[in-house]
């Protein structure tokens, strides 16, 4: 490795999203360090607050502070995004919500200065604490020094430091996952050789999370995580175990003296640590002389320990469905990154780690994991900008395993009248039924682009839209049929209404029926409960319960509405460049409505348009495995509740939706489980 001298330039990335209730903190802190940032870039996920504005007037007109909105990207994405747009040997990485010790940046790049030897500086975390839940919290879920084993600590997200080439040659942060994204990319630097040295006095400063429901969204997410990533299965199985089978086994034994015994031990030693934790620091803490504030902390302790448990439990389930249905069985994962084709080797044996967090909470000492990745392609590019205008209109179709209906939707895009300087993009998410080489043979005029595994509809899109040069671009499907004037006269439309992001036609199935998904509002949690109990299906006239699929409206008029099918959707150019790409969390369902939401959040109208009528042979490829469909359908469903809506429920009604959601998917499988084959679908 090549020796690196104090002269060495450091620049520090964080990624952002409405974040400006703490981002003072953080700027300030910045500002303050003895060793300053040769550069420093912050990506913005999409922030809705006043985020952005703040970070602007920070970096005012300064040549080393970049700020880059990238909405909808994950934390990888931004993190990679960030750290391809600085250019120095050292990358420094923190999160929001945190203030940086004065030293912190100077001591984790002297480790770096000093020792040709390491490639990465684990910095330290220490809870900044206001309230007594917080210093409950605090001692339940956040290691103290002296649980640190350094020889197998890895670094958290909020205070690390790694050297350029020690990033690259893993090809950046995991972009497939959204949280535990740290812990795969520390693994991932230790399976390539990379010495990571523990800095234990660069420390950063952060509150610990201040209610039970923003607790259990954290850790649910982790918890999902893990499953993606099939990290840490011994340990969520003995979770299950306990509460499935010990917890029933001790209420059952409550009056035998032995088994009640045996209960209070075990939980004392479950216990145990965090109290320990928590008395160190009791005099100092809790000033009181008669400790009621220690005494509600100690209360507290066995509470979030019982939640941080059923988020795990409930996020554990959804990270593995995600997994078996975006990987299956292969031993290898392909997923986009910012380096474009890169193999990265991921650990096939994964030794003496702490239980991962996204945040580095809990990340103590050693325990084996299952590994489940071994190789990891990546493809494609990250940016969120579309590319020059050279057409008037692009076209976009993503198929899969549909060649039949894709070579009926190109022959009537080929017949299309009015369409001006016209592209066409065809994303093949890896069909096995020959889509690809007939596209290729009989459509020459198709710019086919071939995707080596199936990342979803939204990946899918993302790959074209970034080569898109049209001024309009229409996301189309491929068991769409078009007739000659369709695609013209919603360019007309479309130029008709500049007030209007996005146009839609009527779309008809088969038999002639509307195709209600064509025009609908957004799936509130009042508006979605309405349909899961059936209420928009008995009252489809009304105005209240009809709102789903806005059935109460006559589906012959032209209105304003809060969403369209991505199966024929037509947007002007400068309202994506606004908002950014397709958020590739949502696999097949729900991106569609995330979009148009983003759209209508930025003040742009969506308009449904029943003068144009467009036939769609719908769930051509949903059917091919209804089960999985069923499982990105619910799942999408809470990707958007979780993005959109969590964050102002009440937390008896956050509880709520989210039994309904997972409650519905069981329900919705069983039900599917009991058709015969050839009738079997998506299940909503």
């Amino acid at each position: 490795m090549t020796d690196r001298t104090p002269t060495q330039s450091i620049a520090l990335v964080v990624t952002v999203l409405n974040e400006a209730a703490t981002l003072p903190e953080l700027l300030d802190s910045i500002d303050a360090q003895t060793r300053r940032p040769d550069q420093v870039v912050f990506v913005d996920g999409g922030s809705s607050d006043a985020t952005l504005e703040m970070l602007h007037a920070w970096a005012g007109r300064r040549a080393d502070r970049l700020i880059v909105s990238a909405a909808g990207a994950n934390i990888s994405e931004g993190r990679n995004l960030a750290i391809q747009q600085t250019t120095a040997d050292v990358i420094a990485v923190t999160d929001a919500g945190v203030a940086l010790e004065p030293t912190w940046l100077e001591k984790l790049g002297a480790v770096l200065a000093a020792d040709a030897s390491a490639d990465v500086a684990a910095g330290f975390f220490r809870p900044r604490t206001t309230t007594t839940f917080e210093q409950a919290m605090a001692a339940t879920v956040l290691p103290h020094l002296s649980d640190i084993d350094p020889g197998s600590f890895l670094p958290s997200s909020r205070s690390v430091a790694f050297r350029r080439s020690a990033w690259e040659s893993v090809g950046g942060y995991p972009e497939w996952l959204d949280y535990c994204e740290d812990l795969v990319f520390d693994l991932s630097l230790q399976e390539a050789g990379h010495r990571i040295t523990w800095v234990p006095d660069a420390a950063v400063w952060f509150r610990p999370r201040g209610t039970l429901r923003s607790f259990f969204l954290q850790y649910y997410r982790y918890a999902r995580g893990d499953g993606k990533a099939d990290l840490w299965r011994k340990r969520h199985a003995a979770r299950y175990a306990t509460y499935v089978f010990g917890v029933p086994l001790l209420w059952l034994g409550r009056r035998n003296p032995l088994v009640v015994a045996v209960g209070l031990a075990a939980g004392a030693v479950y216990l145990a640590r965090p109290v320990q934790r928590l008395l160190e620091g009791g005099l100092t803490a809790f000033p009181d002389s008669r400790h009621r504030d220690l005494v509600r902390a100690l209360a507290l302790i066995p509470v979030i320990r019982l939640v941080g448990d059923l988020a795990k439990m409930l996020g554990y389930p959804v990270g593995v469905a995600w997994r078996l249905r975006h990987l299956g069985a292969s031993e290898a994962c392909v997923v986009p990154n910012v380096l474009g084709f890169v193999s990265v080797p991921l650990p096939s044996q994964w030794e003496r780690l702490g239980e991962g967090t996204a945040a580095g909470e809990g990340q103590t000492n050693s325990s084996q994991p299952t590994a489940f990745f071994r190789r990891v392609v990546l493809v494609g590019q990250s940016s969120s900008h579309l590319s020059a205008v050279t057409h008037d209109l692009s076209i976009v179709i993503v198929s899969f395993n549909t060649r039949e209906l894709l070579r009926c939707c190109l022959a009537s895009v080929l017949s299309s009248e009015g369409l001006g300087e016209c592209e066409t993009f065809v994303v093949d998410n890896a069909s096995a039924d020959g889509s690809a080489d007939m596209v290729a043979a009989e459509f020459p005029w198709v710019h086919l682009i071939p995707s080596p595994h199936n990342g979803g509809y939204a990946y899918a899109n993302n790959l074209a839209l970034r080569l898109a040069g049209g001024r309009r671009i229409l996301l189309l499907n491929p068991d769409t049929e078009l007739t000659p004037r369709a695609i013209g006269d919603m360019l007309g439309y479309l130029d008709a209404h500049p007030e209007a992001a996005a146009v839609g036609p009527k779309l008809v199935r088969a038999d002639g029926s509307l195709d209600l998904a064509c025009r609908r509002s957004f799936p509130t949690p009042t508006v979605s409960f309405y349909r899961m109990v059936g209420l928009s299906r008995m009252f489809p006239g009304s105005r209240t319960f009809g709102r789903y699929n806005l059935t109460y409206l006559d589906p012959d008029v032209e209105t304003e509405v809060d969403a369209l099918a991505g199966a024929f959707m037509l947007l002007r150019r400068e309202a994506i460049e606004e908002v950014g790409l397709l958020d590739e969390r949502f696999f097949m369902y729900g991106e569609d409505l995330d979009w148009t939401f983003r759209l209508k959040e930025r003040g742009w109208a969506i308009r449904y348009n029943p003068g144009v009528v467009v036939l769609h042979h719908k769930g051509a490829s949903s059917r091919q495995d209804s089960g999985r469909a069923t499982v990105a359908f619910y799942e999408a469903m809470l990707l958007f509740y979780e993005k959109h809506y969590q964050a102002d429920a009440f937390p008896v009604v956050d509880w709520l939706v989210r039994a309904g959601i997972h409650g519905r998917l069981s329900w919705s499988l069983a039900r599917n489980a009991m058709r015969a084959p050839a009738d079997r679908r998506v299940s909503a």
